[in-house]
Formats: C-alpha cells, sequence, structure tokens
C-alpha cells in the first residue's frame, strides 16, 4: 500500500496526551493524527474547526484512499 509505505518513513514516536473533560488540544493540521479508541461506556463528543489556507490539501489525513483499505 503506498500510503502506508509513505507514511512509515516518515512517522515519530506517538504522542497520547491525557486531557480532562473540557479541555483543549491545539495541533498543526499537517501533523498525522487518529482519535485513540473510547474504552469507556460514555460517549466521547469532540469539536473540531479546521483553519488552512484555502490551496491546502491534506493528503496523508484524508486521502483519497482509506489507511484502511486492503
Amino acid at each position: 500500500m503506498y500510503l502506508a509505505a509513505f507514511i512509515g518513513r516518515r512517522l515519530k514516536p506517538t504522542i497520547a496526551p491525557c486531557l480532562n473533560k473540557g479541555s483543549v488540544l491545539l495541533f498543526d493540521y499537517r501533523v498525522l493524527h487518529r482519535g485513540r479508541a473510547n474504552v469507556s461506556n460514555e460517549k466521547r463528543p469532540i469539536l473540531v474547526f479546521t483553519f488552512a489556507k484555502p490551496w491546502f490539501r491534506d493528503v496523508l489525513n484524508f486521502s483519497k484512499r482509506s489507511v484502511f483499505d486492503t
């Protein structure tokens, strides 16, 4: 899979911050980001705002193919 090979060469160690309810997490939109599984029985709503130049396309996080495609 091309995308997995492309990403694999550039991955750095993962960071999984522990945030309290109501916390805010800011990160550069170019960061490869994924949410971890919700292992609780409670819902985990999130709100996402993305700011980018009109010409910017995030092909790693939002490619035409999913990282789960075979």
